[in-house]
């Protein structure tokens, strides 16, 4: 049986909320074998793919929440290849290093191996941002069912996201060319990349249900670059020159496109209609400027959640009542939102300094014994930030 409710969210920015979804697993609190026994301050491990700027304010919130609720956290950048990941991530399951718990994402598929080596370890571990995939998640089972060290996993919702964009270009297009078969190509991010499988999942999912209408192609870009994704993108349009859409995996790669179109002499929102999922500055002010139909983004947030999580689990507070499994679903920016999205999102309030005016003891609780439900929403984060 499964259990699904959603956190209250503040009406005054109700349009940036990330209201999360638990989903709750059949098995009870008393059924877990593996209990809380570690000592404040509590020692704790992210592990992320690479330095880039999603990464960064992933990071940075993250930091600020350790701040708040004591936690000894240490953050290790992949730089892009898998094994010094691996080698970072065993470096902090024994000896004098060995940490309370482990967070990381998917990358490359390494989740459900990372999950076992901390269960080895006696590690208690948090997925989080990506998800496996289906097969492999139906090995695993949820989080405590097989290997009782690995506590719980958040993620956004991709699915949801995407298909939300897919629907308004796939719109958008009808609109300009109502008589005409809609041509689609893609241009996504790295193909072993677990937010890249979901977002593709999920835009070809929302495509099937759509008639008269063909998907061509989809390439993937390594490392999310703006720069071959503009290459790319020049070369699919001349292949496919009668193309009405041009969905993209990320924010970064909208970017790409949107640089490989001026030699081409096309203007996105005319001659072609594009969106992804990202907030970046430039993705808003292309919104703004009619040049991209629509945007999902803001789940950099999930890693200070997450610490909250692993913070009240290690104290004691099991959020088991409240579900193992953690759906964010993102925030979605077309040209009637989006100065609100850039009034809120400045590069002047996602400074550290200014970061430091939210306050996450608010968000667990242990330390709030009171709260009957976890308020994580995006909108109580921006109003701390003014």
């Amino acid at each position: 049986m499964s259990l699904k409710f959603l956190l209250p969210k503040c009406l005054i920015f109700s349009l940036l909320s990330f209201f999360v979804l638990f989903s709750q697993n059949t098995l009870n609190a008393s059924e877990y074998t593996a209990q809380a026994k570690a000592t404040p301050p509590y020692k704790v491990a992210m592990f992320y793919p690479r330095d880039a700027p999603f990464w960064t304010n992933f990071i940075n919130l993250m930091n600020e929440a350790a701040l708040d609720l004591g936690i000894e956290l240490q953050t290790f950048s992949a730089k892009g290849n898998r094994i010094l990941m691996k080698q970072q991530f065993m470096s902090v399951l024994e000896g004098e290093n060995k940490v309370d718990a482990v967070i990381f994402n998917n990358y490359k598929n390494s989740a459900a191996q990372f999950i076992k080596l901390a269960n080895e370890a006696k590690v208690y571990s948090f997925l989080v941002n990506s998800a496996m995939t289906a097969k492999i998640s139906n090995e695993m089972g949820l989080p405590r069912e097989k290997y009782p060290y690995w506590v719980g996993q958040m993620y956004p919702d991709e699915k949801g996201a995407n298909q939300r964009i897919t629907n308004i270009l796939i719109d958008d297009a009808r609109d300009k060319y109502p008589e005409q078969e809609v041509n689609i190509i893609g241009i996504n991010g790295p193909i072993s990349s677990g937010a890249a499988i979901m977002r593709l999942d999920a835009f070809k999912e929302a495509v099937e249900q759509h008639k008269n209408v063909k998907l061509h192609q989809v390439v993937n870009v390594e490392s999310w670059d703006e720069t071959e994704a503009s290459i790319k993108f020049q070369a699919l349009m001349k292949r496919y020159k009668q193309t009405h859409i041009v969905w993209a995996g990320s924010a970064r790669l909208v970017d790409g496109v949107l640089m490989g179109e001026k030699p081409l002499g096309l203007t996105a929102g005319n001659d072609y209609f594009t969106g992804g999922v990202g907030f970046k500055k430039s993705m808003l002010d292309a919104i703004q400027k009619g040049q991209v139909s629509a945007a999902a983004g803001g789940h950099y947030i999930e890693g200070a959640w997450s610490l909250v999580l692993i913070f009240d689990y290690l104290s004691g507070e099991d959020f088991v009542d409240h579900g193992v499994e953690l759906l964010t679903p993102m925030g979605l920016v077309t040209k009637e939102n989006v100065q609100l999205y850039i009034d809120n999102l400045t590069q002047e309030k996602w400074t550290k300094n200014n970061l430091r005016k939210i306050n996450f003891r608010q968000y667990s609780k242990n330390i709030n014994p009171e709260l009957d439900e976890y308020q994580f929403n995006f909108d109580s984060i921006i109003l701390q930030l003014y």
